[in-house]
C-alpha cells in the first residue's frame, strides 16, 4: 500500500553474521512461506577502509547550539557514529545529567548507563540517522556543556548483541578481525553489573581468568563465570555460564576495543607509588585516556584534550 507511512515494531535483531527474526508477524514470518531478502554489508574490521588518522574513527564534541537548537546533528563527528558515551561533566554525582550514557547505533533509541546497573531505557535524543554525527535535541536548549565521545566501528571498535543461554564455553563471533584487548559487557533487559575484560589484568598473565566491574571500584576478580578462562581470538570471544554475562534468555551487548597502529592503543603499566615520572609509549599523541587500577579499589578514570589535558590542570572524571 503506497499510502502507508513508516511504522515501528520490534521484529528483527542484528547478529555478527546476519540477522535474527524474533516475531511471527505476517510480513516476515508466515508459516510455509519463503521470503527473499537482500543485505548490504557495513564497514567492519574485515572489509572497512583502514583509517589514516584517529579523527577518522574517534571524535569529541560539546553541544553548543543553544542559539540554533534545530541544527542536526547536535554532535559533530565527521563520520557515522556507532558508539557514544555522553554526559555533562559539569554536574556532580547523583544528578541525571552526570550519568555516563552509553549508546549504540545497533540499539537506536535506547541507552545504558556505565555508572549503574540499570537495564536499558528509552534514550531521549539518541538518534544516529546521520553521516557526520549523532543526536537530535529537537529544539531543546540549556545543555551547552553536554559532551560526547564518539567511535566508529572497524578494526579498533566493534559492537555485538547476543542472547544468553547459560552454556559454558559458548563462542560469540565479532568483526574486529584481530584479537580484542578490552571488552565491556552489559545485560540490556535487566539489572546487572557491567563486566570488563582487559588484556592487562593480572599483569597480562592469563587475563581471561579475570573480570572487572565498570560501574564500581572493585578490584579484578578471578572468576571463570565471565570468560570460561578462555582468551578471545581474532574472530570470537568465549563466555562462561555466569548470569551477569550469559544468563539464559538475557539480552546482552558487548563493546570490543583493540589497538590499531598509529590510531588507538590498549595497554597496561605497573605503578611505582613514587612521584617519579612514568613514561608510557603509545606510538602517537593521545586525545583520550581511560584507565583503571586492577588491584587498588579505585575508579575508572578518564581525561581528554577536549576538556583539558596536558595544560597542567588536567580535567578528569570517573567513568563509573
Amino acid at each position: 500500500d503506497a499510502t502507508t507511512v513508516d511504522q515501528s515494531m520490534d521484529m528483527l535483531d542484528l547478529t555478527p553474521t546476519g540477522f535474527k527474526i524474533k516475531s511471527n508477524h505476517a510480513l516476515i514470518n508466515t508459516s510455509n512461506i519463503t521470503y527473499s531478502f537482500n543485505c548490504i554489508r557495513r564497514p567492519d574490521g574485515y572489509v572497512g577502509k583502514l583509517p589514516s588518522a584517529g579523527t577518522d574513527v574517534f571524535a569529541m564534541d560539546t553541544w553548543v547550539s543553544d542559539s540554533t537548537p534545530s541544527t542536526e546533528p547536535n554532535m559533530i563527528s565527521n563520520f557515522p557514529v556507532d558508539l557514544v558515551i555522553d554526559t555533562d561533566p559539569t554536574y556532580p554525582h547523583a544528578h541525571w545529567q552526570a550519568d555516563r550514557y552509553v549508546r549504540t547505533r545497533q540499539i537506536q533509541g535506547q541507552t545504558l548507563e556505565a555508572n549503574n546497573t540499570d537495564a536499558e531505557a528509552a534514550g531521549s535524543w539518541g538518534y544516529f540517522d546521520y553521516q557526520d554525527g549523532w543526536m537530535d535535541r529537537q529544539g531543546f536548549t540549556g545543555y551547552s556543556d553536554w559532551t560526547s565521545f564518539m567511535w566508529k566501528r572497524g578494526q579498533g571498535v566493534d559492537v555485538v548483541c547476543y542472547t544468553g543461554d547459560a552454556s559454558w564455553g559458548r563462542q560469540i563471533k565479532h568483526s574486529l578481525n584481530q584479537v580484542p584487548e578490552m571488552m565491556w559487557f552489559k545485560q540490556r533487559d535487566g539489572t546487572a553489573n557491567w563486566i570488563a575484560y582487559h588484556a592487562g589484568m593480572n599483569g597480562g598473565s592469563s587475563p581471561e581468568d579475570y573480570g572487572l566491574q565498570i560501574n564500581g571500584a572493585n578490584n579484578q576478580d578471578d572468576n571463570a563465570n565471565y570468560f570460561n578462562d578462555t582468551a578471545p581470538t581474532s574472530s570470537v570471544f568465549t563466555l562462561g555460564g555466569g548470569n551477569v554475562i550469559n544468563g539464559s534468555g538475557d539480552e546482552m551487548v558487548a563493546f570490543l576495543f583493540s589497538s590499531v597502529s598509529g590510531i588507538s592503543k590498549c595497554g597496561y603499566y605497573t605503578g611505582t607509588g613514587t612521584s617519579s615520572v612514568i613514561t608510557v609509549t603509545t606510538g602517537f599523541q593521545p586525545r583520550f585516556l581511560l584507565l583503571k587500577g586492577t588491584g587498588n579499589g579505585d575508579y575508572w578514570w578518564m581525561v581528554d584534550t577536549s576538556r583539558g589535558w596536558g595544560s597542567g590542570t588536567d580535567k578528569y572524571m570517573y567513568e563509573n
